[in-house]
């Protein structure tokens, strides 16, 4: 499956160089804008868009979906059926690019103000190339190109092995590569700081759980200021032990990282779900996580949305 997997990847990655990102984030006919950190999401009675009250309310919808989904296993089983696990879900079509955009991005917009992830970026008089898991900076100044700096898109205690760099995003001094590792299980994001003269030195690695984000026509990321946003989608958990084992978390990578050092970025209060919509088809945690680049220790915070596996993504100022 991993093999799989690498050839899509691959095979994308011909046929692409700078991808425009997928717009309107729709969770079972409700949408849901992602906008800057401090902008709330309203409980609305209009379109049955609500949000739990509790973590005791959320565990309880949890074991009832769970139930839920036992019972239609068994009676599967005894119909001689197979229960279907869940798959990713189809990819969108991309609509058009806003290239229009104030700032020195190389890279297509939909939305004026609003980076995106690329494998080319300008900071001051360089261009920064992610390029075969390596970071590049070239000096453009003098119309020369000359080699300026490069670094792997990874730390030094980071096994690259099962791993994929795809796109990148400058904040002031800061670059983050964004990957996705089938080895560790989760989105990688790699800060590394560049300096006037274009050189590259390592930060940290942090790991985001979540489901692999990736697609030709579709990556994860923006940036709006200091603030980098990512979509991810999350297919719930049915293991009884751990329901919370499939909502996002956050660590710092070192060596010897273990599971039990992810911290919750995600309230149960912050967890959104359309009244009209069948339980049995809130299958994916749609969920859009904010992380804040000019802290030393990146923090993050996340809200999300329970709906069938099919979105859009969209992200404006």
């Amino acid at each position: 499956m991993l093999g799989s997997i690498k050839k899509n990847r691959q095979l994308a990655k011909k046929t692409a160089f700078l991808f425009i990102f997928m717009s309107l984030f729709l969770v079972g006919g409700i949408a849901l804008q992602c906008s800057s950190a401090s902008q709330n999401i309203k409980h609305s009675t209009g379109d049955k868009l609500i949000a739990f009250q509790s973590q005791t309310e959320l565990e309880a919808f949890l074991k009832k979906r769970l139930a839920q989904y036992e019972s239609k296993r068994k009676s599967e089983n005894k119909a001689g059926g197979y229960a279907k696990s869940s798959a990713a879900p189809a990819e969108m079509a991309s609509p058009m690019a806003d290239t229009g955009s104030e700032s020195e991005s190389v890279t297509n917009t939909q939305h004026a103000g609003v980076d995106e992830g690329g494998i080319v970026k300008v900071h001051g008089n360089y261009l920064v190339v992610l390029r075969r898991g390596r970071l590049f900076t070239i000096d453009v100044h003098r119309q020369n190109l000359d080699p300026i700096s490069a670094i792997n898109a990874y730390g030094p205690e980071v096994n690259p092995s099962g791993t994929w760099y795809d796109e990148m995003l400058i904040s002031k001094n800061t670059i983050a590569v964004i990957g996705y590792s089938y080895q560790r299980g989760g989105t990688e994001i790699g800060l590394f700081n560049i300096n006037s003269t274009g050189h590259l030195t390592y930060r940290a690695t942090y790991h985001l759980r979540s489901n692999d984000y990736y697609s030709s026509r579709n990556y994860a990321s923006r940036l709006i200021g200091n603030k980098l946003i990512f979509y991810t989608p999350l297919y719930l958990s049915y293991d009884r032990n751990n329901l919370w084992g499939s909502f996002p978390a956050l660590r710092k990578w070192h060596r010897d990282a273990k599971p039990e050092e992810f911290k919750q970025i995600l309230s149960a209060t912050e967890v959104f779900y359309p009244l009209s919509e069948d339980p049995q088809n809130l299958s994916t945690l749609h969920t859009v996580t904010i992380c804040d680049l000019d802290q030393v220790e990146m923090t993050c915070s996340a809200k999300a949305v329970l709906g069938p596996s099919s979105r859009n993504f969209y992200v404006s100022p």
